[in-house]
């Protein structure tokens, strides 16, 4: 069992539930820590010690919806991005994009260039109730493509082993059909010989 930590703003909250649920089912936990309005310049001061905090085994980030809406200087999303990273450690990650309906100002690319597991959520198209954040359908649809992605950054974490499989045992009856097989052999070998020496 995994335990994933997610991270963000009120995207982060969105995804929560329903990637708890998915978590859940699938014999993993999750933990959320997200605050809204936030950007990955407040989230580089406080992730170390978040994350130390809840010791994860995989961590999800979904951050830069607002470095993007409040035109933040790519420079200064690349460097908060890579002190999150920084953060994160060894542990398996996956930095989720902002959706389609925030316009881009070179965010995605900035944190693109510090990460090596990034979901583009651009790629989706989701139904949005405010101009930037999905509906509850929308959330939902989202944290499922999401969650698709987690098991291949998940993989590092140690699955228990499965007990070797037995090795085949004979069959009670196969054995006693090759007995019966090999007296009949037998016999008729007896009886071929007997009748050649006549």
């Amino acid at each position: 069992m995994a335990k994933i930590l997610l991270i963000g703003d009120s995207m982060a909250e969105g995804l929560e539930g329903q990637l708890r649920a998915l978590a859940r089912a699938a014999g993993h936990s999750l933990i959320a820590k997200w605050k809204r309005g936030t950007t990955t310049r407040q989230w580089s001061k406080t992730a170390t010690q978040i994350i130390a905090g809840a010791r994860p085994d995989v961590v999800v980030v979904a951050l830069g919806t607002n470095d993007a809406f409040n035109r933040r200087p790519a420079q200064e999303t690349a460097a908060s991005a890579a002190a999150i990273v920084r953060a994160i450690g060894n542990r398996p990650a996956l930095w989720i994009g902002a959706p389609n309906s925030v316009k881009d100002r070179g965010t995605a690319a900035a944190i693109v260039g510090q990460v090596s597991n990034y979901f583009d959520s651009r790629t989706l198209t989701l139904p949005i109730r405010d101009n930037v954040h999905p509906t509850t359908q929308g959330f939902k649809a989202w944290a499922n493509a999401v969650f698709n992605k987690i098991p291949l950054v998940a993989a590092a974490v140690p699955a228990t082993k499965e007990p070797a499989a037995k090795p085949p045992t004979a069959n009670k009856n196969d054995m006693g059909g090759l007995i019966v097989s090999l007296a009949i052999s037998a016999i008729l070998l007896a009886l071929l010989g007997g009748s050649s020496r006549g």
